[in-house]
Order: structure tokens, then C-alpha cells, then sequence
């Protein structure tokens, strides 16, 4: 442990070794969507690198994580976001509800409403 007195962070638990992220990546290149999903963790909260953060969270939305499709969803909804895109958020966000991910739905309202007030750009 690097400093036994430092307080844990919530980044620090997403930390991952460098032969643990060669592993995932491994794993995430043969479809491991659980190994994209802690990559994707890693960059975001451990690194803070949101983009290629993003990168790992689309792959694992890809692979059919339902809390990978609901939280890039999520992302995509965000009108402050960089990645902001509501076709792909709606596109996403119907994925995870069809699989059962309840938080999908409530943000398929919220872009339902986005939509009709018209500030969809």
C-alpha cells in the first residue's frame, strides 16, 4: 500500500495493476463484457480519463451489459455531455429496458419529454 494512512478514495477502488488491465482487455477483445465494464470503471473513476472511459462503456454496452447499455444511455442524455446524442441515448436506453434495467425506463420519460419540449439539440 502506498501511503498505509491515506484515506480510500472511491477512485482507488476501481484501480486496477497493469497485468490486470492487459488481462481485461484480453478478456474484453473476446467478448468479456464484465472485463470492458471494469475497464471502462477504471478509466473513469481511477484514471479520470472520460474518454477513454466512454470507449470501454460503449464496448460493454455492446456486449450486452444492461447497466453498461442504461448507464451509456445515461450519458448520451446529458445535455451538458460532450457525447450528447438522444437518438443513441433512446437507442440505448430501450436496449436495457427490454432487458429489464427499471432505471431505463424512467430515463426513456425524461427523454420523452426532452423530445417534446423541442430542446433535443
Amino acid at each position: 500500500m502506498e501511503n498505509p494512512g491515506a484515506p480510500i478514495t472511491p477512485g482507488m477502488s476501481f484501480k486496477l495493476s497493469k497485468e490486470e488491465i492487459i488481462d481485461y482487455q484480453k478478456k474484453s477483445q473476446d467478448g468479456d463484457g464484465e472485463a470492458s465494464k471494469k475497464l471502462w470503471l477504471f478509466y473513469e473513476f481511477a484514471v479520470r480519463d472520460r474518454i477513454k472511459g466512454a470507449e470501454w462503456l460503449e464496448k460493454a454496452a455492446e456486449q450486452g451489459l444492461r447497466d453498461a447499455e442504461y448507464s451509456l444511455a445515461f450519458d448520451l442524455s446529458r445535455q451538458g455531455s460532450p457525447r450528447y446524442d438522444l437518438e443513441k441515448a433512446k437507442y440505448w436506453a430501450t436496449k436495457a429496458a427490454d432487458r429489464g434495467e427499471k432505471l431505463a425506463r424512467g430515463l426513456l420519460q425524461e427523454i420523452k419529454e426532452i423530445e417534446e419540449r423541442g430542446d433535443s439539440k
